[in-house]
């Protein structure tokens, strides 16, 4: 996402330079409020990989009118989150390995 435009009674979220035939995201201002309260901050997403979710429609190009924060998610937000897990399964693998090593090393109990 490129940029933020407030115009009028709307927020724009563009997804390139010709906002009037390329993607475009529509918040109107009685929406907007939902999205600073729960969702992402909208003048922060410049730049951004997002999801969008909603219908497209056609003004003057393709938009989704947004009307709740849960239709947009900051996905590097996601990858970040799950990069996080990753390291800490990796972590747990590797203690595992060394217990495994160890009960490999022990002799087997006697049998009586």
């Amino acid at each position: 996402m490129i940029s933020v435009a407030n115009v009028r009674q709307w927020t724009f979220l563009n997804f390139s330079g010709n906002w009037r035939s390329d993607f475009t995201v529509a918040i109107k201002a009685a929406d907007r409020r939902q999205f600073s309260s729960r969702g992402p901050a909208l003048a922060k997403l410049e730049g951004k990989r997002v999801l969008v979710r909603g219908w497209v429609e056609r003004w003057n190009g393709p938009v989704i009118k947004a009307t709740h924060p849960e239709q947009i998610e900051v996905l590097a937000e996601q990858i970040e989150m799950l990069a996080e897990q990753i390291e800490v399964l990796a972590e747990q693998i590797e203690m595992l390995a060394e217990q495994i090593e160890v009960l490999d090393g022990e002799s087997p109990p006697a049998v009586k």
